[in-house]
């Protein structure tokens, strides 16, 4: 186990390794207040003690070396002599040492006492190096507020008093890390706080490129409203997409709640997704949950959520306040069972509320395509197939102006369309047209019609009975007419109006025009021919339809005196498509001579001519073109 321990009033920087074992331990400049030490090995020390008992039994020695060398010394005469000046010498030696000796004894047995006093507590001025031999020998260093002293523990604690204190570590300036790591392991109470606006990671392989000065950022404080507001401040992750390849969380999660095991993630309130949801690798969500099979069970939240029992789907929309929009084909699948429908759309309100469904193409400059269609099919369980049964289609007519009407088809054989019935945006129906047009009429069958019950159909029809007497100027003849109508009956709607004898047309027309006249000679008793006839003007040209013209508007009657008969009887008819605006009006010729030029008059009192007129108003169009 290794401690790096520091402290800026002592020295910055200090690795021990308080293994069990401690075989070398050198600590330079080492002060220690107290200090207690078992065993304490050192050369020079055991230099200074280890040689007094030996020196004292070689004293005694000595003793009887010296009275036996006395003899020698005697013997030795000369060498004596020779070494007078060595003996002096060395006496002078002998007689230090052992003061040195006695004195040296004296310190040894008064150090003895101060070493077991002080061993507690060691002192120096100066930075003390000490080397210690031996495996049993722990050391520990413990500073003190206010002093740079330190202690030396023996007995083989170092790692349980370092482990004591590692927990409660205080640094002033800062903390320096050797080989740039720090590790925090164990439990920690406290607060810790990183100032600085990143929470930065620095890591050298950071999106692919060595680079040590590159910041990894996981976390950076954000706000996004008013600046300095903590309502409106959020905390970012992986910011900027400083993490190229996302984020990943590999732990369950709770957002607003509890974690809990039984799901990776749990939500506790709304969830807004701006994009695709994906569910199990599906982008679609009906896809996913007909691949889940029925094992999915939701329960519907109240005002808008989701519903899932079996592979059913529903969605409480009540509480959206957009339009709901499905991108995809919808299908419900459903058995009719009393009647009730597999769609229902119906107003929330009970009453003074209506219900619609809006079918709307896309279309521009097509005249030919149903824009908007309504197919109406079945499928057959014993044919394994689907046949289209009819279609609605909601088809433009006119494209500059986007206006059309309905088309209704059928399918003969189930698959090929025939237009059948139109309605057009004027609101008139064309039966066997195919996919036309028409607004001519209200209603136009192309093709037979049968009848059967009782029918009525509305006829337009105008009856005109003109005076017998009152026509325009003195004079019957040559272009006369007639200016007083006395009766006007009519059926069905109007399509005319009268002006002194003259009718005028206000709807286009096919029309059947009959004339009916007696003439009787009044005061007038001679021969005479009478001619009744019309004059219609259409579109500014004028046309007097009397003798050789191509309509059957004119006739004429013969009479001769009062004994003979003096009186006739005309009836002529025919039909003419006659646009709106054409004036209709009854006119007159006669001859009283032989040459058949009907260019003769008569006074007005010499002839009565009871005219009616009958117009019938049958198409809107011109059936002949």
């Amino acid at each position: 186990m290794s401690k790096t321990l520091f402290n800026q009033n002592t020295f910055q920087s200090k690795n021990v390794t308080n293994s069990d074992d401690v075989q070398d331990l050198k600590v330079d400049n080492f002060k220690a207040i107290n200090l207690t030490a078992t065993n304490i090995t050192n050369a020079e020390l055991q230099a200074a003690t280890s040689g007094v008992a030996a020196n004292t039994t070689a004293i005694g020695v000595n003793a009887s070396a010296i009275t036996t060398n006395t003899n020698a010394i005697s013997a030795n005469a000369s060498a004596i002599t020779t070494n007078t000046n060595a003996i002096s010498a060395n006496a002078n030696a002998i007689t230090t040492n052992a003061n040195a000796i006695s004195a040296n004894a004296n310190a040894i047995s008064a150090n003895t006492t101060a070493i077991g006093t002080k061993q507690d507590i060691l002192s120096s001025d100066s930075p003390l190096q000490l080397e210690v031999d031996g495996a049993d020998v722990a050391v520990i260093l413990a500073t003190s507020a206010g002093s740079s002293n330190f202690g030396l523990i023996t007995g083989n604690v170092l790692n349980t008093e370092l482990s004591a204190k590692q927990d409660s570590f205080t640094v002033t300036n800062g903390i320096q890390i050797n080989s740039n790591v720090l590790s925090l392991t164990g439990s920690y109470s406290g607060s810790f706080d990183i100032a600085g606006t990143d929470f930065i990671i620095w890591n050298e392989t950071r999106g692919g490129v060595s680079d040590p000065t590159a910041p990894g950022r996981v976390a950076v404080h954000q706000n996004i409203g008013t600046p300095g507001s903590k309502a409106t401040s959020v905390l970012r992750i992986n910011y900027n997409s400083d993490f190229g390849a996302g984020t990943k969380i590999d732990s369950i999660t709770g957002i607003k709640t509890n974690p809990d095991s039984n799901y990776d993630l749990k939500v506790s309130g709304n969830t807004d997704i701006g994009g695709v949801l994906s569910i199990a690798g599906y982008s679609n969500v009906k896809t996913a949950l007909d691949a889940a099979g029925g094992g999915l069970v939701y329960t519907a939240l109240t005002n808008g959520g989701l519903a899932v029992n079996g592979n059913a789907f529903s969605v409480d929309l009540t509480n959206t306040n957009a339009d709901f929009e499905i991108p995809q084909a919808v299908r419900i699948v459903k058995d009719v069972t009393s009647g009730t429908p597999q769609l229902l759309v119906e107003p929330a309100s009970d009453t003074s509320n209506d219900a619609q469904i809006d079918i709307r193409g896309a279309r521009n400059g097509s005249e030919t395509s149903g824009q908007a269609k309504l197919v109406f099919s079945n499928y057959d369980n014993d044919l394994g197939a689907t046949n289209i049964l009819g279609r609605i289609d909601g088809r433009v007519e006119d494209a500059m102006l986007n206006l059309g009407g309905l088309v209704f088809s059928s399918f003969a054989n189930g698959s090929s369309r025939t237009g059948q019935l139109s309605l057009s945006a004027e609101g008139n129906f064309y039966i066997g047209g195919g996919d036309t047009f028409q607004d001519t009429y209200k209603l136009r069958i192309n093709g037979s019609t049968k009848m059967t019950g009782e029918n009525y159909i509305l006829p337009q029809l105008r009856h005109f009975g003109y005076d017998r007497d009152n026509i325009s100027g003195s004079t019957w003849g040559n272009g006369s007419t007639q200016t007083s109508i006395v009766s006007d009956r009519r059926v069905g709607e109007s399509f005319a109006t009268t002006s002194s004898g003259t009718i005028t047309l206000t709807a286009n027309g096919y029309y059947r025009i009959k004339v009916s006249a007696q003439t009787q000679s009044d005061g007038y008793n001679d021969r005479i021919s009478f001619m009744n006839y019309l004059r219609i003007v259409s579109g500014g040209t004028t046309t007097n339809y009397d003798e050789n013209q191509t309509k059957n508007f004119f006739g004429w009657v013969y009479t001769r005196n009062n004994s003979d008969g003096a009186h006739g009887s005309i009836t002529f008819e025919d039909y003419i498509y006659l646009p709106t605006g054409t004036t209709i009006s009854p006119r007159h010729k006669l001859e009283t001579t032989g040459d058949r030029n009907f260019n003769n008059t008569l006074p007005a009192a010499n002839i009565d001519n009871w005219l009616n007129m009958t117009i019938e108003r049958l198409y809107d169009t011109d059936p002949e073109v």
